[in-house]
C-alpha cells in the first residue's frame, strides 16, 4: 500500500516535506488544551497564565520544531494564532494588540522561538555535542553543515557555508539556520556549554525585532 505520510518519533512527515499535516495536528492538540484551561479558569493573572501556557500548551507547538519548522505562511499563522488566542485569556490584556500582550508578558513570538531553537541545535552540531552522519547526502552529495570558505573577513570562527537547495529542500534546517548562525558574535558561539550559549544568545537577541513582533497574513 502506498502512503504519502509517515509518523516518526511524534512528527508526521509528508511526501512534499511541508509538514502541514503535522502542524495542523499539533495546533488542534494545543487548542484543545487551551479550551480546557479557558473553561477551568475564569480569570488568570500573568503568573498563572504563563505557568499553564508554557507547561501545557506551548510544548505542543514547539516539539521537534527544528525538523518541521514551517515554510508556508498559512502554517506559521496557524501556530501563532494559538498563542495570540491564548494571551487574550490574561485578565486586563484582551484589549491590547498581540505585540503589546507579548511585551507585557515577556513572551516571545513562536517564530522567534523557532529561530532560537535552530541556533541551539546548530551550536550542538558545530561543537560536536550531537553527532551527524559523516557521509554526504546521497542525492546532492553535500555534507549537512560545511565550514565557510573564508572566516577571516568578518563574523566569528565557526561560520558555515550558505547552501542553496532546490525545492522542497529550500526550508531545510541547514539552509534556513545558517544566516542567523553566521550573524552571531564570536563570544556567543564560543560558549563552553549549551546553557552559557543560551544565556548569551538571549542577551544578543534581546532587541531582535522578531522577538515580540509577528505579522499575520490576515
Amino acid at each position: 500500500m502506498t502512503t504519502t505520510e509517515e509518523k516518526d518519533l511524534g512528527v508526521i512527515v509528508d511526501s512534499g516535506l511541508t509538514f502541514s499535516k503535522h502542524i495542523q495536528t499539533q495546533v488542534n492538540k494545543a487548542n484543545s488544551v487551551l479550551g480546557a484551561i479557558k473553561h477551568t479558569f475564569k480569570a488568570m493573572d500573568p503568573t498563572a497564565f504563563l505557568s499553564l501556557y508554557k507547561s501545557l500548551v506551548r510544548p505542543n507547538l514547539e516539539y521537534a520544531s527544528v525538523i518541521w519548522s514551517p515554510k508556508l505562511k498559512r502554517d506559521k499563522d496557524a501556530l501563532e494564532y494559538v498563542q495570540r488566542r491564548a494571551t487574550r485569556l490574561v485578565t486586563g490584556l484582551s484589549g491590547k494588540s498581540y505585540e503589546e500582550r507579548l511585551q507585557t508578558l515577556e513572551l516571545p513570538a513562536l517564530e522567534f522561538r523557532r529561530q532560537r531553537a535552530d541556533m541551539i541545535q546548530m551550536f550542538k552540531l558545530v561543537h560536536g555535542l550531537e553527532k551527524l552522519n559523516p557521509a554526504p547526502c546521497s542525492e546532492c552529495g553535500k555534507m549537512m553543515i560545511q565550514p565557510a570558505f573564508n572566516v577571516n573577513n568578518r563574523g566569528h570562527d565557526f561560520k558555515l557555508q550558505i547552501q542553496h537547495e532546490p525545492r522542497p529542500r529550500d526550508n531545510f534546517f541547514t539552509r534556513r539556520a545558517v544566516r542567523n548562525w553566521n550573524g552571531l558574535t564570536q563570544d556567543t558561539v564560543s560558549a563552553n556549554c549549551v546553557n552559557i550559549f543560551k544565556n548569551r544568545l538571549t542577551k544578543e537577541w534581546k532587541n531582535k525585532p522578531e522577538r515580540y513582533h509577528y505579522r499575520f497574513s490576515y
